[in-house]
């Protein structure tokens, strides 16, 4: 088991936001408690057409208290580091994007199957993960680990950790067969965040300092061209360039002995016929 609780990404806004959506969600839980009737409608609920309303509530329900304190502490580590470069309302709509977008994809894929329900946060807990792993890849997580009888802790870099976790939810999908499963809703909540955490990249509407994993790949690659055997390599593809270059024009400027006396031999004839023909006039 490991849990990650603490990172090194630097956090410019006070995560109110992520406070305030897990306050939401363990006061949700302890209506789901007390009233379970009266929030079960709210469910996703799969196989029976198109909920649009259970596409939000869904991410703030919880089947039971170790499920909504796992998903929570999750949510702490990876929410920090995006309403850190966010602010709290556009963390905020980037929760709920990925939470609306999971849910409808989800209902929609599963229109015709056997009627069955869906609930939690983790699908948009992935979605943040697929964020970290696009905006700060080289920051780490402070992680406490459990592999009985070994307890500790230990540092892991967001890109590790997501490849991981990420990596692991595939195979298990593969495993079921892309059968409906967590599996299958995590999955889709990193998708749905890669896709958003690409688009505000892209469009400027987070400023990662050069540190997300475009621009570090964009660093690596020109690194790798000033290197000295890419450097040699180049030197030599453009000398050979310009030793092809000067043997074109040579060939051009130069012509064969037989056309340079033909042509002697034309221009001597010319310069006859207009002599013959200067004393015609002249007589």
């Amino acid at each position: 088991m490991i849990i990650p609780y603490d990172t090194d990404a630097p956090i410019y806004h006070f995560p109110w936001m992520t406070i305030s959506i897990i306050a939401i969600n363990v006061f949700v839980f302890a209506g789901e408690v007390i009233y379970p009737e009266e929030f079960s409608p709210y469910m996703l609920f799969l196989g029976e057409g198109l909920h649009p309303v259970q596409w939000l509530t869904c991410n703030f329900l919880h089947a039971d208290i170790i499920h909504l304190l796992g998903n929570m502490v999750f949510l702490w580590s990876f929410g920090i580091i995006v309403e850190g470069k966010l602010g709290w309302w556009k963390f905020l709509l980037a929760y709920c994007t990925i939470g609306v977008t999971e849910g409808l994809f989800v209902q929609v894929i599963m229109q015709g199957s056997e009627p069955g329900a869906a609930l939690g946060a983790s699908g948009v807990i992935f979605g943040l993960l697929a964020m970290n792993f696009l905006w700060a890849p080289k920051n780490e997580l402070t992680c406490l680990y459990w592999f009985w009888p070994f307890v500790g802790t230990a540092e892991f870099s967001i890109q590790f950790f997501s490849i991981i976790f990420i990596g692991w939810e595939c195979v298990l999908l593969y495993l079921q067969g892309f059968e409906m499963s967590s599996a299958f809703l995590h999955v889709a909540g990193a998708t749905v965040g890669l896709g958003l955490a690409y688009f505000m990249l892209v469009y400027q509407m987070v400023d990662c300092e050069g540190w997300d994993w475009i621009s570090l790949a964009d660093k690596e690659l020109a690194l790798q061209n000033r290197s000295p055997r890419a450097k040699a390599a180049k030197k030599s593809a453009d000398s050979k360039f310009k030793i092809k270059k000067v043997k074109t024009k040579s060939t051009k400027k130069k012509s064969s002995p037989l056309l340079q006396n033909s042509n002697k031999v034309l221009s001597e004839k010319k310069q006859v016929k207009n002599e013959d023909t200067w004393t015609l006039k002249k007589k």
